[in-house]
Protein backbone atom coordinates (compact mmCIF):
# COMPACT_ATOMS: atom_id res chain seq x y z
CA UNK A 1 0.00 0.00 0.00
CA UNK A 2 1.32 3.39 -0.64
CA UNK A 3 1.76 5.85 1.50
CA UNK A 4 -0.86 8.22 0.92
CA UNK A 5 -3.21 5.66 0.79
CA UNK A 6 -2.46 4.16 4.31
CA UNK A 7 -3.00 7.61 5.33
CA UNK A 8 -6.85 8.06 3.60
CA UNK A 9 -7.62 4.97 4.96
CA UNK A 10 -6.45 5.59 8.53
CA UNK A 11 -8.65 9.21 8.58
CA UNK A 12 -11.70 7.20 7.10
CA UNK A 13 -11.44 4.59 10.27
CA UNK A 14 -11.17 8.00 12.73
CA UNK A 15 -12.76 10.38 10.41
CA UNK A 16 -12.52 13.97 13.04
CA UNK A 17 -12.36 16.88 10.26
CA UNK A 18 -16.34 16.81 9.18
CA UNK A 19 -17.10 19.37 11.65
CA UNK A 20 -14.79 21.95 9.59
CA UNK A 21 -16.53 24.61 7.82
CA UNK A 22 -14.97 24.84 4.04
CA UNK A 23 -12.93 27.73 4.60
CA UNK A 24 -12.01 25.53 7.73
CA UNK A 25 -10.46 22.71 5.81
CA UNK A 26 -8.46 25.57 3.70
CA UNK A 27 -6.41 27.22 6.28
CA UNK A 28 -5.74 23.73 7.99
CA UNK A 29 -3.95 22.74 4.82
CA UNK A 30 -2.41 25.92 4.52
CA UNK A 31 -1.06 25.59 7.66
CA UNK A 32 0.61 22.02 6.65
CA UNK A 33 1.97 23.68 3.69
CA UNK A 34 3.31 26.76 5.55
CA UNK A 35 4.97 23.76 7.21
CA UNK A 36 6.53 22.03 5.00
CA UNK A 37 7.62 24.40 2.73
CA UNK A 38 11.55 25.48 2.66
CA UNK A 39 13.64 27.73 0.71
CA UNK A 40 16.16 25.79 -1.57
CA UNK A 41 19.83 26.39 -2.17
CA UNK A 42 19.22 28.33 -4.74
CA UNK A 43 16.58 30.58 -3.22
CA UNK A 44 13.47 28.19 -4.97
CA UNK A 45 10.59 27.73 -3.10
CA UNK A 46 10.76 23.80 -2.16
CA UNK A 47 9.25 21.04 0.54
CA UNK A 48 10.52 18.92 2.56
CA UNK A 49 10.28 15.37 1.35
CA UNK A 50 7.90 12.73 2.68
CA UNK A 51 11.29 10.71 4.00
CA UNK A 52 11.83 13.07 6.37
CA UNK A 53 10.21 12.39 9.49
CA UNK A 54 8.82 16.21 10.02
CA UNK A 55 8.34 15.68 6.35
CA UNK A 56 6.05 12.70 6.57
CA UNK A 57 3.98 14.42 9.70
CA UNK A 58 2.79 17.37 7.49
CA UNK A 59 2.30 15.21 4.21
CA UNK A 60 -0.14 13.14 6.02
CA UNK A 61 -2.06 15.90 7.72
CA UNK A 62 -2.45 17.80 4.50
CA UNK A 63 -3.58 13.81 2.71
CA UNK A 64 -5.97 14.22 5.45
CA UNK A 65 -7.42 17.44 4.33
CA UNK A 66 -7.38 16.37 0.70
CA UNK A 67 -9.41 12.94 1.58
CA UNK A 68 -12.17 14.90 3.89
CA UNK A 69 -12.74 17.04 0.84
CA UNK A 70 -13.24 13.58 -1.35
CA UNK A 71 -15.78 12.45 1.27
CA UNK A 72 -17.35 15.46 0.86
CA UNK A 73 -17.92 15.25 -2.87
CA UNK A 74 -16.18 18.39 -3.77
CA UNK A 75 -14.79 18.66 -7.37
CA UNK A 76 -11.66 19.95 -7.66
CA UNK A 77 -9.92 22.59 -5.96
CA UNK A 78 -13.02 22.57 -3.65
CA UNK A 79 -12.78 24.92 -0.69
CA UNK A 80 -9.44 25.04 -0.94
CA UNK A 81 -7.30 28.40 -1.48
CA UNK A 82 -3.65 29.51 -2.15
CA UNK A 83 -4.77 33.62 -1.30
CA UNK A 84 -3.29 33.35 1.71
CA UNK A 85 0.01 32.21 0.30
CA UNK A 86 0.30 35.74 -1.27
CA UNK A 87 1.71 37.47 2.04
CA UNK A 88 3.83 34.84 2.93
CA UNK A 89 5.65 35.40 -0.17
CA UNK A 90 6.65 38.62 0.24
CA UNK A 91 10.40 38.05 1.06
CA UNK A 92 10.23 34.36 0.16
CA UNK A 93 13.26 35.01 -2.46
CA UNK A 94 15.11 38.02 -1.07
CA UNK A 95 18.93 37.60 -0.68
CA UNK A 96 20.24 35.50 2.21
CA UNK A 97 23.40 35.35 4.11
CA UNK A 98 25.89 32.71 3.80
CA UNK A 99 24.65 30.58 7.22
CA UNK A 100 25.94 27.54 6.72
CA UNK A 101 29.46 28.93 7.01
CA UNK A 102 28.60 29.82 10.57
CA UNK A 103 27.15 26.94 11.61
CA UNK A 104 29.77 24.90 10.15
CA UNK A 105 32.86 27.15 12.50
CA UNK A 106 30.67 26.51 15.73
CA UNK A 107 29.83 23.05 14.64
CA UNK A 108 26.27 23.99 15.43
CA UNK A 109 24.87 20.56 13.59
CA UNK A 110 25.97 19.13 16.72
CA UNK A 111 25.20 21.16 19.65
CA UNK A 112 22.36 23.31 21.08
CA UNK A 113 22.50 27.07 19.43
CA UNK A 114 19.70 29.78 19.09
CA UNK A 115 18.90 32.46 16.40
CA UNK A 116 17.81 35.78 16.48
CA UNK A 117 16.12 37.36 13.03
CA UNK A 118 15.84 41.01 13.02
CA UNK A 119 17.32 44.16 11.28
CA UNK A 120 20.41 44.86 11.23
CA UNK A 121 20.54 48.31 13.49
CA UNK A 122 18.54 46.35 15.92
CA UNK A 123 21.18 43.15 16.01
CA UNK A 124 24.13 45.51 16.25
CA UNK A 125 22.71 46.76 19.26
CA UNK A 126 22.02 43.72 20.64
CA UNK A 127 25.49 42.41 19.49
CA UNK A 128 27.98 44.94 21.05
CA UNK A 129 25.43 45.79 24.05
CA UNK A 130 23.47 42.65 24.86
CA UNK A 131 20.51 45.58 24.44
CA UNK A 132 17.18 44.00 23.71
CA UNK A 133 13.71 45.11 23.91
CA UNK A 134 11.45 43.27 25.78
CA UNK A 135 7.57 43.20 25.02
CA UNK A 136 4.48 41.86 26.31
CA UNK A 137 2.40 39.25 24.91
CA UNK A 138 -0.72 41.49 24.12
CA UNK A 139 1.97 43.57 21.83
CA UNK A 140 1.84 40.58 18.86
CA UNK A 141 -1.77 40.61 18.46
CA UNK A 142 -0.98 43.72 16.12
CA UNK A 143 -1.65 43.92 12.59
CA UNK A 144 1.82 45.62 12.54
CA UNK A 145 3.25 42.23 12.29
CA UNK A 146 3.51 40.53 9.72
CA UNK A 147 2.15 36.80 8.83
CA UNK A 148 5.18 35.36 10.83
CA UNK A 149 5.25 37.03 13.77
CA UNK A 150 1.37 38.06 14.91
CA UNK A 151 -0.18 35.84 17.51
CA UNK A 152 -2.88 36.30 19.59
CA UNK A 153 -0.52 35.72 22.69
CA UNK A 154 -3.36 36.30 25.39
CA UNK A 155 -5.64 33.32 24.03
CA UNK A 156 -5.03 29.88 22.15
CA UNK A 157 -7.95 28.73 20.05
CA UNK A 158 -9.07 25.31 19.57
CA UNK A 159 -12.06 23.33 17.36
CA UNK A 160 -11.65 20.24 19.09
CA UNK A 161 -13.80 17.37 17.26
CA UNK A 162 -16.49 16.31 19.89
CA UNK A 163 -14.79 12.80 19.77
CA UNK A 164 -11.66 13.87 21.69
CA UNK A 165 -13.57 15.52 24.51
CA UNK A 166 -14.73 13.86 27.44
CA UNK A 167 -17.90 15.91 28.16
CA UNK A 168 -18.98 16.67 24.20
CA UNK A 169 -21.52 18.85 24.62
CA UNK A 170 -19.27 21.03 26.86
CA UNK A 171 -17.90 22.71 23.35
CA UNK A 172 -20.00 22.82 20.57
CA UNK A 173 -18.24 21.63 17.55
CA UNK A 174 -19.87 24.48 15.10
CA UNK A 175 -17.82 27.18 16.06
CA UNK A 176 -14.39 27.77 17.82
CA UNK A 177 -13.62 27.96 21.50
CA UNK A 178 -10.63 29.46 23.34
CA UNK A 179 -8.37 29.40 26.37
CA UNK A 180 -7.16 32.41 28.11
CA UNK A 181 -4.80 33.59 29.78
CA UNK A 182 -5.66 35.18 33.19
CA UNK A 183 -3.17 37.62 32.98
CA UNK A 184 -0.90 39.65 30.20
CA UNK A 185 3.23 38.20 30.15
CA UNK A 186 6.83 39.07 28.55
CA UNK A 187 7.64 36.96 26.29
CA UNK A 188 11.23 37.23 23.92
CA UNK A 189 11.55 34.58 21.40
CA UNK A 190 14.67 32.69 19.68
CA UNK A 191 14.40 30.05 17.22
CA UNK A 192 16.36 26.14 18.39
CA UNK A 193 16.77 25.34 14.35
CA UNK A 194 18.21 27.10 11.40
CA UNK A 195 15.92 26.89 8.23
CA UNK A 196 16.78 29.66 5.54
CA UNK A 197 13.35 30.58 4.98
CA UNK A 198 13.27 32.22 8.36
CA UNK A 199 15.40 35.68 6.94
CA UNK A 200 12.25 35.87 4.78
CA UNK A 201 9.43 35.32 7.32
CA UNK A 202 10.69 38.00 9.29
CA UNK A 203 11.55 39.97 6.99
CA UNK A 204 15.00 40.01 8.34
CA UNK A 205 18.36 41.29 6.64
CA UNK A 206 20.62 39.80 9.64
CA UNK A 207 21.25 37.11 12.28
CA UNK A 208 22.08 36.36 16.03
CA UNK A 209 23.76 33.22 16.30
CA UNK A 210 24.24 31.98 19.61
CA UNK A 211 26.94 29.33 19.98
CA UNK A 212 26.46 29.41 23.80
CA UNK A 213 22.74 29.20 24.90
CA UNK A 214 23.07 28.06 28.51
CA UNK A 215 25.81 31.18 28.91
CA UNK A 216 23.73 33.61 27.12
CA UNK A 217 19.86 32.74 28.52
CA UNK A 218 21.92 32.44 32.05
CA UNK A 219 22.71 36.23 31.47
CA UNK A 220 19.23 37.10 30.34
CA UNK A 221 17.21 35.57 33.11
CA UNK A 222 19.12 37.36 35.75
CA UNK A 223 18.64 40.75 33.93
CA UNK A 224 15.24 40.65 33.38
CA UNK A 225 14.64 39.18 36.98
CA UNK A 226 16.71 42.13 38.35
CA UNK A 227 13.77 44.37 36.21
CA UNK A 228 11.24 42.50 37.67
CA UNK A 229 11.45 41.31 40.66
CA UNK A 230 9.37 38.82 42.56
CA UNK A 231 8.21 37.61 38.77
CA UNK A 232 8.23 34.36 37.56
CA UNK A 233 11.14 33.63 34.93
CA UNK A 234 11.83 30.56 33.26
CA UNK A 235 12.62 29.56 29.81
CA UNK A 236 10.74 27.22 28.15
CA UNK A 237 10.20 25.62 24.39
CA UNK A 238 6.72 26.46 22.95
CA UNK A 239 4.77 23.17 22.72
CA UNK A 240 2.35 23.07 19.23
CA UNK A 241 -0.75 21.35 19.50
CA UNK A 242 -3.43 20.45 16.39
CA UNK A 243 -6.12 22.84 17.23
CA UNK A 244 -8.28 20.10 16.03
CA UNK A 245 -7.03 17.11 18.61
CA UNK A 246 -6.27 18.27 21.66
CA UNK A 247 -8.28 18.57 24.87
CA UNK A 248 -8.98 22.40 26.15
CA UNK A 249 -8.12 21.73 29.72
CA UNK A 250 -4.10 20.82 28.51
CA UNK A 251 -3.20 24.09 27.41
CA UNK A 252 -1.24 26.18 29.00
CA UNK A 253 -0.99 29.41 26.86
CA UNK A 254 2.41 30.91 27.51
CA UNK A 255 3.89 27.99 26.17
CA UNK A 256 1.08 26.48 23.86
CA UNK A 257 1.05 27.65 20.28
CA UNK A 258 -1.19 25.86 17.13
CA UNK A 259 0.80 23.92 14.83
CA UNK A 260 0.78 26.86 12.08
CA UNK A 261 4.28 27.70 12.91
CA UNK A 262 5.59 24.57 14.49
CA UNK A 263 8.69 25.08 11.94
CA UNK A 264 9.98 28.02 13.45
CA UNK A 265 11.23 25.56 16.36
CA UNK A 266 10.59 28.31 19.39
CA UNK A 267 12.35 28.86 22.50
CA UNK A 268 10.56 31.38 25.04
CA UNK A 269 11.89 33.10 27.85
CA UNK A 270 8.57 34.10 30.01
CA UNK A 271 8.08 36.76 32.69
CA UNK A 272 4.54 36.02 34.19
CA UNK A 273 3.64 38.73 37.36
CA UNK A 274 2.85 37.70 40.40
CA UNK A 275 -0.37 39.12 40.25
CA UNK A 276 -2.86 39.41 37.11
CA UNK A 277 -1.79 42.10 35.31
CA UNK A 278 -2.45 44.34 31.65
CA UNK A 279 -1.41 46.83 29.96
CA UNK A 280 2.36 46.13 30.20
CA UNK A 281 4.79 48.81 28.52
CA UNK A 282 7.81 47.03 26.90
CA UNK A 283 11.63 47.87 28.64
CA UNK A 284 14.62 47.60 27.83
CA UNK A 285 17.57 45.23 29.09
CA UNK A 286 21.55 45.23 28.83
CA UNK A 287 23.15 42.23 29.72
CA UNK A 288 27.00 43.15 27.86
CA UNK A 289 28.52 42.48 24.79
CA UNK A 290 27.70 39.03 23.04
CA UNK A 291 31.10 38.49 21.26
CA UNK A 292 31.71 35.69 23.83
CA UNK A 293 28.71 33.59 23.43
CA UNK A 294 27.12 34.77 20.00
CA UNK A 295 27.99 36.33 16.53
CA UNK A 296 26.27 38.65 13.87
CA UNK A 297 25.69 37.63 10.95
CA UNK A 298 24.53 39.77 7.79
CA UNK A 299 25.26 40.17 4.13
CA UNK A 300 28.01 42.10 3.94
CA UNK A 301 29.88 40.17 6.46
CA UNK A 302 28.75 36.74 5.38
CA UNK A 303 27.32 37.44 1.16
CA UNK A 304 25.67 34.49 -0.09
CA UNK A 305 27.72 31.83 -2.01
CA UNK A 306 28.58 32.14 -5.39
CA UNK A 307 26.24 28.96 -6.93
CA UNK A 308 27.38 27.58 -10.34
CA UNK A 309 25.55 28.46 -12.71
CA UNK A 310 22.34 25.67 -13.06
CA UNK A 311 20.28 26.04 -17.09
CA UNK A 312 17.40 25.56 -14.65
CA UNK A 313 17.61 29.19 -13.61
CA UNK A 314 17.37 30.15 -17.15
CA UNK A 315 14.26 31.40 -18.71
CA UNK A 316 12.14 29.00 -19.75
CA UNK A 317 12.25 28.00 -23.85
CA UNK A 318 9.31 28.13 -26.12
CA UNK A 319 8.27 25.20 -27.64
CA UNK A 320 6.38 25.09 -30.84
CA UNK A 321 5.86 27.92 -32.95
CA UNK A 322 5.18 31.75 -31.01
CA UNK A 323 3.97 35.04 -32.65
CA UNK A 324 6.80 38.02 -32.25
CA UNK A 325 5.13 40.98 -32.88
CA UNK A 326 2.82 42.05 -30.32
CA UNK A 327 1.02 44.41 -32.45
CA UNK A 328 -0.15 41.58 -33.93
CA UNK A 329 -1.63 39.78 -30.93
CA UNK A 330 -4.85 40.32 -28.60
CA UNK A 331 -3.77 39.76 -25.40
CA UNK A 332 -5.87 38.35 -22.62
CA UNK A 333 -6.17 39.44 -19.00
CA UNK A 334 -3.13 37.76 -17.10
CA UNK A 335 -4.93 34.61 -15.21
CA UNK A 336 -4.44 34.48 -11.28
CA UNK A 337 -6.56 31.77 -10.79
CA UNK A 338 -7.80 28.71 -12.75
CA UNK A 339 -11.28 28.27 -11.34
CA UNK A 340 -12.53 25.35 -13.32
CA UNK A 341 -12.34 23.09 -16.23
CA UNK A 342 -15.38 20.85 -18.26
CA UNK A 343 -14.84 18.94 -21.43
CA UNK A 344 -17.73 19.49 -23.46
CA UNK A 345 -18.42 16.37 -25.60
CA UNK A 346 -21.76 16.92 -27.29
CA UNK A 347 -20.37 17.34 -30.71
CA UNK A 348 -20.29 13.87 -32.48
CA UNK A 349 -17.19 13.85 -33.47
CA UNK A 350 -14.56 14.04 -31.00
CA UNK A 351 -12.08 16.23 -33.09
CA UNK A 352 -14.86 18.95 -32.20
CA UNK A 353 -15.01 18.26 -28.44
CA UNK A 354 -13.50 21.41 -27.01
CA UNK A 355 -12.41 22.85 -23.48
CA UNK A 356 -14.25 25.47 -21.65
CA UNK A 357 -11.40 26.87 -19.05
CA UNK A 358 -12.84 29.75 -16.51
CA UNK A 359 -10.18 31.93 -14.91
CA UNK A 360 -10.40 35.15 -12.64
CA UNK A 361 -7.34 37.80 -13.24
CA UNK A 362 -5.88 39.88 -10.48
CA UNK A 363 -9.17 42.07 -10.21
CA UNK A 364 -11.13 38.72 -9.64
CA UNK A 365 -12.90 39.22 -12.67
CA UNK A 366 -14.14 36.31 -14.64
CA UNK A 367 -12.62 34.99 -17.76
CA UNK A 368 -13.72 31.97 -20.22
CA UNK A 369 -11.73 30.83 -23.21
CA UNK A 370 -12.87 27.89 -25.40
CA UNK A 371 -9.86 25.48 -26.65
CA UNK A 372 -10.32 22.28 -28.77
CA UNK A 373 -9.51 19.42 -27.42
CA UNK A 374 -6.75 18.25 -29.98
CA UNK A 375 -5.10 21.68 -28.81
CA UNK A 376 -5.26 21.23 -25.48
CA UNK A 377 -3.72 18.04 -26.07
CA UNK A 378 -1.11 19.62 -28.07
CA UNK A 379 -0.89 22.00 -25.61
CA UNK A 380 -0.30 19.07 -22.96
CA UNK A 381 2.73 17.85 -25.11
CA UNK A 382 4.18 21.61 -24.80
CA UNK A 383 4.01 21.49 -21.26
CA UNK A 384 5.46 18.00 -20.87
CA UNK A 385 8.19 18.71 -23.39
CA UNK A 386 9.05 21.92 -20.81
CA UNK A 387 9.05 20.41 -17.97
CA UNK A 388 11.43 17.54 -19.13
CA UNK A 389 13.54 20.18 -20.34
CA UNK A 390 14.07 22.68 -17.64
CA UNK A 391 13.41 19.99 -15.03
CA UNK A 392 10.30 21.88 -13.80
CA UNK A 393 7.89 20.40 -11.22
CA UNK A 394 4.78 21.93 -9.45
CA UNK A 395 6.96 22.73 -6.19
CA UNK A 396 10.46 23.50 -7.33
CA UNK A 397 12.28 20.50 -5.25
CA UNK A 398 15.87 20.92 -6.49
Amino acid sequence: MKRHEMWRHRYRLARDLDHLAPDELSERLHDCINNLRVRTPRGNIGLRMPTDKLGETWMSLFTEVLEECDLRGYSYPGPITIARFRSAMDHAFDPIPDMDRVLDRYHLGRKPYLLKFGELRWLTEAFELGKFRIASASYYDSDEHNHARRDTELQRFVRTHPRWLAEPSRVPSDKWSSVSSHTDYYLFSLSERYSSRLFGDFSASSCLVVFDPRSFLSRLKRSVSRSLPGWQVQVSRVNYYDPIRIIPEKIVVPTYKPFRHAYQEELRLLCIPPIPTFDLAPFSIEIGPLDDCATLVDLTTHPPPVLPHDPRDDPVQRFGTTQEDPHMLNHLPDAAKVQGIVLDKSATRHEDWYFQVQYTDATERWHEIRIPMLDSLYLLNLLRAAEEEQHLGIWNRS
